[in-house]
């Protein structure tokens, strides 16, 4: 079973295929889990190393699928296959929903952001208008006050 990690994603479906799992839209990780899950309700090897992987392992190796293998899942699809998609599914919705989530709250914060600089550039326009109207009364009674030229001669 460790060997599974070093295979890749095209054997890992090859494996799955041989086996009867259905693998559509599963990524390496799930690829490994399902075939776990197969071996481990008592199916056949098919000569895999069969010594075991520990919660965790194979996560975090870095490989990104970018194409799927569409493959029309049978009725013949045995019961261990489709239970170990189906968890492998739960889990990748829980991921999206938790990225979902993510997405939601950045989104959140950029409009924030948003209203925040949109506050602060009001205020910013109304303390420049104050300052106009004050430059203008201070010109008014300057040329109020002021003595005319003529007069003082």
């Amino acid at each position: 079973m460790s060997a599974y990690k070093r295979l890749r994603v095209v054997d890992l479906q090859a494996q799955c295929e041989a086996r009867d799992i259905p693998y559509t839209g599963l990524n390496k990780r799930g690829l490994i889990e399902a075939l776990r899950r197969y071996e481990q309700n008592g199916e056949q090897d098919d000569g895999i190393d069969g010594n075991g992987m520990t919660e965790g392992e194979g996560e975090g190796d870095g490989e990104v699928t970018f194409r799927e293998t569409v493959r029309p899942q049978s009725r013949s699809d045995n019961a261990a296959g489709s239970a170990a998609a189906s968890d492998v599914e739960q889990q990748e919705r829980a991921e999206s929903d938790s990225v979902c989530l993510m997405r939601l709250k950045i989104t959140f914060a950029r409009e924030e952001s948003e209203r925040d600089r949109e506050r602060e550039e009001s205020a910013r326009q109304m303390k420049e208008l104050d300052w106009r109207i004050e430059k203008e009364r201070a010109e008014l009674n300057v040329g109020q006050n002021a003595a005319p030229v003529s007069a003082v001669n």
